[in-house]
């Protein structure tokens, strides 16, 4: 499996109303002893059949069964689209015969006119009624002649929005065909390995399944009903694709979502196309694909035009604002104008309009390259906004786009009037919250638009640029608590901090005209806890822990785990571990060791977390331990197979195999797992561990940290304020985010999922593998 995170609201699963019948067996009958358990192997003919007229007419696929012992002829039903089409040769396996094959001739198909045939092996004393094995073959078939149109491109939203691959939306040059007889009926084979790699850096073949388009009307392009010839995950099985139209759900023709095409490039609405793993989901259920609206075809002597325009303001100085304007490939020339006050979106709109239509003047400025223009507007200081309109080089209008910026004159001061502090208090110290694990964040100020904050260890940010902090992992003030600061009278907790220790609040504040950062810092009283601390790679002691300190003592391990129910998930204790000499080799002279008792929840059989001795790598990387996460399961719960994985915020959509974190002596007594520098090498950072199965998810780590247990200072004299916070109490998240993504996210994407079981582990332990899957959807009735 490939993914086991998945895709949130953006691609729920539709349960339709598809153009096919299913039958299935009721709960609880049973399976015939003398079953002979018939079915229909992977074929190496295709079941997609398409000839050129005058072409062999007939096609022979394989049957094979488990039970040989007699001389069979399978009885089968079979639908077709018409009568009097296809005949098919009986299914008959001599005694012993393992496999058998039959034929499918097809002598009266006409040109031009597309065949099914199902061929369906339904009675159980033939096949099992609970195996997984393929008892049905469906067959199509196409004689017509098509011509090459050239080389044109497939740029993917599908299994992009299906899977999340590390490259998304990769666009590939594919040969497109048309039928001759039918003009706008496309083919092209865009699913290949080729297309794979280039999405997810690994090898895996496909089937080399044409896909079709209809663009017959370029106004309704859809995607015919079709399997795409793709596997990642044989638990999973093919991604089948279609558009959302009546030509293949019974929908009514106003919920349609067809695509178009226009000037050779077909495009198609955000999720109007849906998906489905033909084994991992029922018949009914489609997941929503083109969820970024991003699936394209251009065809040969297709074009994509750019008329993007891009302003980017300055703050105003000696008397001039200067606004950085770029623009699109095919823009000629940008032509602007300024109005007083900050438009809305539709005044822009309408004064884009009336400039191009001349009812309104231009500045007598015309842009023709990607340049910074100043202004400095006659009416003095005060708030405006610029209009730009872009052009081809036929003079048409191609789009416009907007920008506030405000002005300051030559001469004149406006002061950026705010006010900002943290003080320490023990007036919540009844509610958990007291002076050495909170302090009061104050603000005050006038005509303030927008406020980032931020707060952080004061030694983690030494030498930092306070800006990119605050890009990276400022929060932005809502607009209650702006209000509350404009009206002088914003104050609010920051909770969750660790005594004895000096934190910087940094704030970011902007009036209309310009931003200000401002800083101030504050030391907590009481004492310091590890086990509350954040640490990173470069905490590393240069003395790590000897294998007889591993194997000598308990280790308490503490982590937040992502899938507690708390509306804010904090660090908390998680078991006593038991760290162990291992006997696993890996051909080198490394030791590895057993970690155990690291999940809530007891192991049935195993439960040991594999882990290399870093010093023995002789290697660059500090460390004491790395975690191996494989391709087998570290044991059962309940019966059912655990994995670990790791996950990266740059991909949360997938967990990957392999060494993704390194653990290593942060304080005398304690470890801390922070993501392997090898795989940030090689763009991932892992801040999460997966544990869970199938239909299961046991955990999902992140801050994990173990302490030897006689030297465990414990949590207990460290009440976590967000544990005891009130509606009486206004409390505010801190702190450097590290993810890239919101915790929402992260929760969304794990809870309740179900994933099919860890396949195409690459050996290569040392290179973070991506593994094939897709959890659990939520259903939408239709």
């Amino acid at each position: 499996m490939k993914r086991i995170l998945k895709y949130i609201s953006a691609a729920l699963v539709l349960t339709l109303s598809a153009a096919c019948n299913q039958e299935a067996y009721e709960k609880g009958e049973f399976e015939d002893p003398d079953c002979y358990g018939v079915y229909f192997p992977r074929q190496s003919t295709a079941t997609t059949i398409e000839i050129e007229p005058g072409g062999m007419l007939e096609a022979r696929y394989v049957v094979r069964r488990t039970s040989i012992l007699d001389e069979i002829t399978v009885p089968v039903k079979i639908t077709v689209s018409e009568e009097d089409i296809f005949f098919v040769e009986p299914i008959h396996f001599d005694a012993g015969e393992d496999e058998t094959s039959f034929a499918i001739n097809f002598p009266e198909a006409k040109n031009g006119v597309e065949y099914t045939l199902d061929i369906d092996i339904v009675d159980p004393k033939y096949v099992s009624i609970y195996g997984s094995r393929t008892t049905s073959l469906s067959i199509s078939l196409l004689i017509a002649n098509w011509k090459s149109l050239g080389m044109g491109k497939w740029r993917d939203d599908i299994v992009s929005s299906m899977y999340a691959p590390p490259h998304p939306n990769v666009e590939i040059e594919v040969e497109i065909f048309e039928r001759e007889d039918l003009p706008g009926y496309l083919r092209m084979k865009p699913y290949t390995s080729d297309f794979i790699n280039a999405l997810f850096d690994v090898t895996m073949e496909t089937e080399n399944k044409w896909i079709y388009i209809d663009a017959t009307n370029p106004e309704e392009v859809f995607i015919p009903h079709q399997g795409t010839g793709m596997t990642l995950s044989q638990e999973q099985g093919e991604l089948i694709i279609a558009s959302y139209s009546d030509d293949d759900f019974s929908i009514d023709a106003s919920d349609c979502q067809y695509g178009t095409m226009v000037e050779k490039v077909i495009t198609f609405p955000e999720r109007g196309i849906l998906c489905r793993l033909d084994k991992y989901m029922e018949a009914d259920e489609w997941a929503y694909a083109n969820v970024g609206g991003l699936q394209r075809i251009i065809l040969p002597g297709g074009r994509v035009y750019d008329y993007s325009v891009k302003l980017v303001k300055h703050d105003p100085q000696d008397g001039k604002v200067d606004i950085d304007v770029s623009f699109g490939q095919d823009v000629s020339y940008v032509r602007y104008a300024v109005f007083e006050g900050t438009l809305s979106d539709g005044d822009v709109s309408l004064n884009a309009q009336s400039l191009d239509a001349g009812e309104l003047s231009f500045a007598d400025e015309v842009v023709s390259d990607s340049r910074a223009v100043s202004l400095s507007p006659t009416q003095g200081t005060g708030l405006y906004t610029l209009v730009a309109c872009c052009y081809d080089a036929n003079g048409s209008m191609q789009g416009y786009e907007g920008i506030h910026f405000g002005y300051i004159a030559a001469g004149e001061d406006l002061p950026l009037k705010l006010r900002a502090g943290l003080e320490l208090t023990d007036e919540y110290t009844g509610k958990g919250m007291t002076s050495a694990n909170s302090v009061r964040f104050y603000a005050y100020g006038e005509d303030i638009e927008s406020i980032e904050y931020g707060l952080y260890k004061k030694s983690k940010i030494a030498g930092k640029d306070y800006g990119t902090l605050l890009d990276q992992s400022g929060t932005k003030m809502n607009k209650e608590d702006l209000e509350a600061v404009n009206n002088k009278h914003f104050s609010a907790m920051l909770s969750g901090l660790n005594g004895d220790s000096e934190y910087t609040l940094l704030l970011r504040a902007y009036n209309g005209y310009y931003s200000r950062i401002l800083d101030v810092s504050v030391h907590t009283l009481g004492r310091f806890n590890p086990i509350l601390e954040t640490y990173e790679y470069s905490d590393f002691t240069d003395l790590q822990f000897s294998k007889n300190e591993l194997t000598s003592t308990k280790w308490h391990l503490y982590a937040t785990d992502l899938l507690d129910d708390d509306d804010n998930p904090h660090r908390k204790f998680i078991g006593e571990v038991t760290i162990q000499k291992d006997d696993y080799d890996d051909g080198a002279a490394i030791d590895y060791f057993g970690l155990t008792g690291f999940t809530r929840k007891k192991f049935d059989t195993g439960g040991k977390m594999l882990a290399m001795y870093l010093p023995d790598a002789d290697s660059q990387y500090q460390g004491t331990l790395a975690p191996l996460a494989q391709q087998d399961a570290i044991g059962t719960i309940n019966g059912e197979d655990i994995f670990i994985g790791y996950i990266p915020v740059e991909d949360i959509y997938n967990m990957y195999l392999g060494l993704g974190m390194f653990v290593g002596r942060v304080t005398e007594d304690c470890m801390y797992f922070v993501p392997a520098q090898s795989a940030i090498e090689q763009g991932y950072t892992f801040y999460y561990m997966y544990i869970g199965g199938s239909k299961t998810s046991i955990a999902l780590y992140e801050d994990i940290i173990m302490v030897r247990a006689d030297a465990d200072p414990g949590l207990e004299d460290d009440p976590l304020p967000w544990e005891v916070a009130t509606k009486s109490v206004k409390t505010l998240d801190f702190g450097i985010s590290r993810r890239k993504t919101s915790l929402a996210d992260v929760q969304s994407y794990v809870a309740g999922r179900r994933t099919g079981g860890i396949k195409n582990y690459a050996a290569d332990v040392n290179k973070p593998t991506p593994v094939f899957g897709v959890a659990d959807y939520k259903t939408v009735e239709k």
